[in-house]
């Protein structure tokens, strides 16, 4: 299921205060190290344009989360967004009262139950 062959195990941020900002995989991998434009270490000059210690810390946050579902459905944030939207597509329609659910619905009903069968 590992198609894009990423670090596995779970994934986490490092939300300390601390400078460059981390986050974690599997048993001792780093999967990414993110700098601000504070000046928290000498030994980093700050850079015009780099992230604020909040938004390093959010941006952290969200790459483990994505890491962490990528592992459990085998799919990027940008699939489950379009997932999301096509199955909202077939519940408004079942809430208008349709009748037939038109085949473009049952065919992406059928995709998702065929994603999610490969994932496990």
């Amino acid at each position: 299921m590992n198609k894009l062959k990423i670090t596995t195990g779970e994934w986490w941020p490092c939300c300390a205060d601390t400078f460059p900002h981390f986050v974690f995989a599997g048993e001792d991998s780093t999967v990414c190290a993110m700098y601000s434009n504070e000046e928290e270490d000498a030994r980093y000059e700050p850079i015009e344009g780099i992230v604020t210690r909040e938004e390093r810390r959010n941006h952290a946050k969200l790459i483990a989360d994505a890491g962490n579902t990528y592992q459990q459905c085998g799919l990027l944030p940008s699939k489950l967004l379009e997932q999301r939207d096509e199955l909202l597509k077939v519940l408004k329609q079942i809430e208008r009262g349709v009748t037939g659910l038109p085949l473009q619905a049952l065919q992406t009903i059928d995709s998702i139950e065929k994603q999610e069968n490969e994932t496990k």
